[in-house]
């Protein structure tokens, strides 16, 4: 069965969309619960199925080219060593957390800001920094060999979850 996004709201927690079967023309009631999971409301059965949006993210239209690179708590990036009393704090003042922190200009993601990287995932805007302008997000990687390797990557696709 092959489905298109008639229509979908990814800017909040709980959204209405309406999937639509190409052979039919039955549509499917979707609601979104959170960044990764929805419940599809089969009109026959009236029952409601999980489906995780990961799998279907990319055929949403709705998403933002950013420049992506990759930073450490280190003084390579933050200036800031071990021991120092903001090492690992954040500009929002959380503690960074790799596979979580995110850096970006809060003019185009403001702090808070949820959201999905093409190839990198589920990330929350957490932090920002000097260099961090435009249509870049910086990647929070606590080892710095790996946050080398990551390198600067261009027009990656980002979505904006909440």
């Amino acid at each position: 069965m092959r489905l298109t996004i008639v229509s979908l709201v990814m800017c909040t927690i709980f959204a209405i969309s309406l999937i639509e079967d190409q052979r039919s023309n039955r549509k499917e009631e979707v609601r979104f619960i959170d960044s990764y999971e929805y419940k599809s409301k089969n009109n026959k059965t009236n029952e409601l199925i999980d489906v995780s949006i990961e799998e279907n993210i990319n055929s949403a239209e709705q998403y933002i080219l950013f420049t992506l690179t990759a930073y450490t708590n280190g003084p390579e990036s933050t200036g800031k060593n071990p021991g120092d009393p903001d090492y690992g704090v954040t500009a929002s003042g959380k503690q960074t957390k790799e596979n979580w922190t995110i850096a970006a200009d809060p003019k185009v993601l403001p702090f808070g800001t949820k959201v999905y990287i093409d190839g990198v995932g589920e990330r929350v805007v957490e932090d920002t920094g000097s260099a961090i302008k435009g249509h870049i997000i910086d990647v929070f990687i606590n080892d710095l060999n790996e946050a080398k390797q990551f390198g600067r990557r261009k027009n990656v696709k980002v979505w904006i979850i909440q």
